[in-house]
């Protein structure tokens, strides 16, 4: 049954009750009375009372108007996609886009909000998300202001009748009024981990991929950090959740160690596990329960999905390459550690009479 229904019938139930002893006489007419002394204020007051009753079911004002009085608003199917746009590199060229999640509807056509997988990727240079960032700021100061956003236009006129009519809200039942429809958060965003996925896989192409010149490690490094110089610029006003890393963006040698990483950890999830040995398993198994989850500094499954689309394929045995430096920077380190207990004793020991 449609959530109007119940209040429907109640004000059309109040109007009837209030307007027939009024129109009746209007219609017969009084014997003495001229017929427009009893017509027009009657026809008046039945204008009014409609009105009066009806007057909240106006279509509210536009999320823009920042000056109308708080109250429930309508956030537009528009509004609702462009707060989910992110700033996002192509790893192929090196040029800004925008990537926003789709708005979805069900076999009957109502809306089901934002599906998390449902991404489309706009070649505009960026101009959709620095939409985005204007659409969330916009819901954020309407709900600052004290108003209510949502989703559904039957639900905005529902919510100012039952701010007028309070007494009819226990007809509808709980849960009558649809959630309300929030700006995204950080997490939902995730445009610091997208932007260093990014990056990593502009790195990975510049290195690996299969129509760009081989380039050594710190080359690609360097390329990359150049690449995102504007991206970074562009990021450097915005909140810290939402931006980068600049480590990441600004230094070619900590980019690098995180991008040959990211790319042995990719080679190990693509490697079958016939061909590990029984450590490499368990360690492909714990990066791929990580690469599920949207969170941290790269996200792996997305960055498998980036180097696929962009033809890059790497090469065999990086991931042993990988643990295979790993433990050789570990010895040193140890040996190193070693070293200097040995010569911070040697030391203590002289300095003794």
């Amino acid at each position: 049954m449609d959530r109007f229904v119940p209040v429907t019938a109640a004000t059309g139930l109040l109007a009837g009750a209030m307007l027939g002893p009024l129109l009746t006489p209007a219609i017969r007419g009084i014997p003495g009375v001229p017929w427009v002394r009893v017509a027009l204020p009657a026809g008046a007051f039945a204008a009014a009372t409609c009105a009066y009753l009806y007057g909240g079911a106006a279509k509210p004002p536009p999320l823009e108007d920042e000056e109308a009085a708080p109250g429930p608003r309508l956030a537009e199917w528009e509004h609702r996609r462009d707060a989910t746009a992110v700033l996002r590199v192509d790893p192929m060229t090196g040029d800004a886009m925008s990537c926003v999640f789709l708005c979805g509807t069900d076999n009957e056509g109502k809306d089901v909000g934002i599906c998390s997988k449902a991404q489309a990727f706009l070649a505009d240079g960026g101009k959709r998300a620095a939409r985005g960032v204007d659409v969330r700021s916009l819901m954020a100061r309407a709900y600052g202001r004290g108003c209510r956003l949502y989703g559904d236009g039957k639900v905005v006129r529902l919510d100012g009748a039952l701010a007028r009519f309070p007494m009819l809200e226990p007809l509808l039942g709980e849960g009558a009024v649809a959630d309300l429809v929030a700006p995204p958060s950080t997490l939902d965003l995730r445009q610091r981990s997208c932007l260093t996925t990014d990056a990593v896989a502009r790195y990975g192409y510049l290195r690996y991929g299969y129509d760009a010149p081989l380039a050594g490690a710190r080359t690609a490094a360097a390329r990359t950090i150049e690449d995102f110089a504007g991206v970074a610029a562009t990021m450097a006003d915005r909140s810290m959740d939402e931006a980068p890393s600049e480590r990441h963006l600004a230094d070619a040698a900590a980019l690098e160690k995180l991008a040959d990483r990211a790319l042995a950890c990719v080679e190990l999830l693509r490697t079958p596990s016939d061909a590990l040995s029984e450590g490499d398993r368990k360690i492909r198994l714990a990066v791929f329960e990580a690469s599920q989850q949207p969170g941290g500094v790269v996200y792996l499954r997305e960055l498998d999905n980036l180097l696929a689309k962009s033809g890059v394929m790497l090469p065999r045995g990086l991931w042993r390459a990988h643990s295979a430096g790993e433990q050789t920077r570990r010895r040193r380190l140890q040996a190193g550690a070693a070293a200097l207990g040995v010569a911070a004793a040697a030391a203590y020991a002289a300095r003794r009479p």
